[in-house]
């Protein structure tokens, strides 16, 4: 079960980079912003490859890979913090998509 996220401004897609710095806040979608390690957008392959040494989770079903993904990233260096930033799977191009949701 998901949750529905309508972004007002038409033109921007969720997968556009959340605005930073000085752009506008309406300027930006959901996606994770560029980092130094590359977290999103990220394929199933991918995945599978770098938790290979991890059969428990290579087995579990795109979907649930992706999430599980997702849910290892803590925001910041809070690792008492209960918040895991949001997934979205796509499964036409087989691709996990990290969103970045502020707590």
């Amino acid at each position: 079960i998901g949750k529905g996220i309508t972004i007002q401004n038409s033109e921007v897609s969720f997968l556009t980079p959340v605005a930073t710095g000085d752009q506008s806040v309406r300027s930006g979608g959901l996606a994770l912003p560029k980092t130094d390690v590359h977290l999103s957008p990220i394929t199933i392959d991918n995945l599978k490859t770098m938790y290979k040494e991890h059969p428990e989770i290579v087995k579990l079903n795109n979907m649930s890979l992706c999430a599980k993904h997702t849910s290892f990233y803590v925001p910041g260096n809070n690792a008492n913090s209960a918040y895991r930033h949001p997934a979205v799977y796509d499964k036409s191009n087989s691709t996990c998509y990290m969103l970045y949701v502020a707590a």
